[in-house]
């Protein structure tokens, strides 16, 4: 085959691979030393870009070839060759014996500071890397592994400078984007990440660690579907990628795909069961479904095997706080030091310890445990992405249409409709009010099945041209017999092939979307539940929330405050002052009289209902996951711990609690901490 390179002199071949390096073409610049590769110094440069590539194989060829250039350069070559084999003491008498032949030998000193970082002296290592990056600063090498070394040190920003650098002196180069890559991730900045990964498209489509970290970013950025794709590119490629099968199964448990994040947690510890962190993974798949003695049993092995890992840790403060074992549970928080953990690993540690306090009675340092870890949330990447003004523009939105048209949620629609196949039962209310908790009474009876959380209504109003605002009284009844038919799609899609009696969906705060919902379902049932606004916006603030539009506005007492009165002044005008037909339960009435309660209710709906439901062991079994942040509450008995709770918070919040007495005292609720709470009958 004829090589257009062969013929060129060692030193102009030099120079054309150094002008294809800074022009961004690597495959020219490897074809020009390869042409020449009894010439040692080309001879170097292939081996120091396979090390640089992890290539040891490639590397390892062209040692020989590379020892040629001097006595120094043999010396280097030994040196690499003991790295290789992972002898780095042995590795660095070489390199030492290198510069004393050579004092000013860039490869060898290059090689002395990496065998001295994996020897431990690494702050040794990175100021001789520093040193030999500012004599020859485009040395890509060298600055790579001067990034690596800082990276290593935690020192994330500094690292992302210097692969920036070589990226600048050689643009085509795959390693350095990748690492730069990685590095961004590791600073939680999936964007930057994703930009960087897709430089180095042409090569990584072919390597699984680039489907693999890329997915890593998407995921990060809030973009599950695409992330997923990557992941199952990388089990395409090697079926035996422990680590893709830990990230698919990692995704797949917070989609709530229980089934599959457990087939490919499981694969994933099969295949490296030396990998805690899939351990921890699959302990919190199974404790979020409330299978507690499994979790509890594969805790305890994990534990053995890495005792100091501090992840397991938190699951093991987790699991004995909802097994009532509290000081066990501080034990287990104590284990870890919260400043070493990766920024999602603290958040969820210092909201765990939050969840602590508050069950030993210790609302300041509860709260203090909040404030660091929405420090910490509102810093997070998928944080970025959420538009802070969106949730306020919708209410203003919705108070703007019901100064105009209002009136029009007594009724409905008034033109006859197509019959619904089952009678249909919206759940609403506040976050954190007890919806989850009557939504598993309900699910659990003869005839009813529920719709979790799942964005029925909101899909089919968004096949509308304009926002339903905009448009809904212009909606004669073929268009509303359309949209409600997009909706039973939808709904059978959760429901599967039975038809129940009965559907329950819940969402709690689709009441913004109530006027559309009356126009759409005038013969729909709206079953509001109320709890105390204090107990509400407490329990908001202390969740760690995936953030959305609404929940942004939860990360401090007083934002979460003015949230929940606004959202409460808007069902109120909706509800009351403009007549919306619907049913009040109380949190408070249905956790101190269940059966009355649970009676009152079925009057209105217009059946019994089977006060076994009040088990927790009846009323979740077959049911399968809980989709939100009550899993752990709604798996134990009826308890009046939540009841309440505000009042040992009242000289901490009593300016958030004041923004929100007045819409207390409306729900009929008390708002001293000394008094008692208000009236228990159950209102309709």
């Amino acid at each position: 085959m004829f090589d257009p390179f062969a013929f060129d002199s060692p030193q102009l071949a030099q120079e054309r691979a150094r002008e294809a390096v800074v022009a961004g073409d690597e495959d020219t610049a490897r074809s020009l030393w390869q042409a020449h590769g009894n010439i040692p110094e080309c001879a170097i440069a292939l081996r120091e870009r396979a090390l640089l590539a992890r290539d040891a194989e490639a590397a390892r060829a062209w040692l020989e070839p590379s020892a040629a250039a001097s006595a120094s350069e043999a010396e280097v070559a030994r040196g690499i060759a003991c790295m290789l084999e992972g002898r780095p003491q042995e590795a660095l008498a070489h390199f030492d014996a290198a510069l004393a032949l050579e004092p000013d030998s860039p490869t060898a000193c290059h090689h002395q500071a990496r065998a001295l970082f994996n020897l431990g002296h690494r702050e040794e290592a990175v100021t001789r890397l520093q040193a030999l990056a500012a004599r020859a600063p485009d040395r890509v090498e060298v600055r790579c592994s001067l990034a690596h070394a800082l990276r290593a040190l935690g020192r994330f920003d500094e690292a992302a400078s210097h692969y920036r650098a070589a990226t600048r002196a050689a643009p085509g180069l795959y390693a350095a984007w990748f690492q730069l890559g990685l590095t961004e991730l590791l600073r939680e900045r999936p964007e930057p990440a994703l930009a960087a990964f897709d430089r180095g498209s042409r090569q990584g489509e072919q390597d699984p660690e680039w489907w693999l970290n890329r997915g890593l970013a998407l995921h990060m950025a809030g973009r599950p579907g695409a992330a997923a794709e990557c992941y199952r590119r990388v089990i395409a490629m090697r079926p035996e990628h422990a680590v893709g099968h830990y990230y698919l199964g990692a995704l797949l448990n917070e989609l709530l795909d229980t089934e599959g994040a457990e087939r490919h947690l499981r694969r994933a510890r099969e295949l490296d069961p030396d990998d805690a962190d899939a351990a921890v993974e699959l302990i919190g798949l199974l404790e979020q479904s409330n299978r507690l003695d499994e979790a509890a049993a594969l805790l305890e092995g994990a534990v053995q095997r890495h005792p100091g890992h501090a992840r397991l840790h938190l699951e093991q403060a987790r699991l004995a706080r909802r097994q009532g074992r509290l000081p066990a549970a501080r034990a287990a928080l104590a284990r870890i030091a919260p400043q070493g953990l990766l920024p999602r690993d603290a958040q969820a540690y210092w909201f765990e310890r939050a969840q602590l306090h508050d069950r030993m009675d210790e609302p300041e340092a509860a709260l203090a445990a909040l404030a660091a870890g929405h420090q910490l949330a509102a810093r997070s990447p998928r944080r970025q992405h959420i538009d802070p003004g969106a949730f306020g523009r919708r209410i203003a939105r919705l108070a703007h249409w019901l100064d105009a048209h209002g009136g029009m949620l007594r009724a409905g629609h008034p033109e006859p409709l197509p019959p619904l196949p089952f009678e249909l039962v919206f759940l609403v209310g506040l976050p954190r009010s007890g919806t989850t908790l009557i939504d598993t009474l309900l699910d659990a009876q003869e005839g009813v099945a529920s719709i979790e959380e799942k964005p029925t209504l909101e899909t089919a109003l968004a096949g509308l041209e304009r926002p339903w605002e905009d448009v809904l009284l212009e909606l004669g009844a073929p268009e509303v017999a359309r949209l409600r038919g997009h909706y039973l799609e939808l709904a059978r899609r959760w429901l599967g092939e039975a038809t129940p009696r009965m559907v329950v969906d819940k969402l709690p705060l689709r009441f913004l979307n109530l006027p559309a919902l009356r126009w759409l379902f005038p013969e729909a049932r709206i079953l509001f539940v109320a709890r105390h606004p204090f107990d509400v916006m407490l329990s908001n603030y202390m969740q760690q929330y995936v953030p959305t539009e609404a929940f942004v506005h939860f990360d401090t007492p007083e934002r979460a405050a003015s949230t929940c009165a606004t959202l409460l002044r808007s069902w109120r005008r909706m509800g009351d002052e403009l007549g919306c037909p619907h049913y009040r339960l109380r949190y408070e009435d249905l956790v101190e009289q269940p059966v009355p309660v649970l009676d009152s209710l079925g009057r209105w709906l217009g059946r019994r209902l089977d006060p076994e439901a009040l088990d927790p062991q009846r009323r979740l079994v077959g049911r399968g996951r809980i989709a939100t942040n009550s899993y752990q509450q709604v798996a134990e008995p009826l308890y009046r711990r939540a009841v309440g709770r505000w009042r040992r918070y009242a000289r901490l919040l009593e300016a958030p609690f004041a923004v929100l007495a007045d819409e207390a005292r409306r729900l009929g609720y008390e708002v001293e901490a000394g008094a008692q709470v208000g009236d228990r009958e159950p209102r309709a």
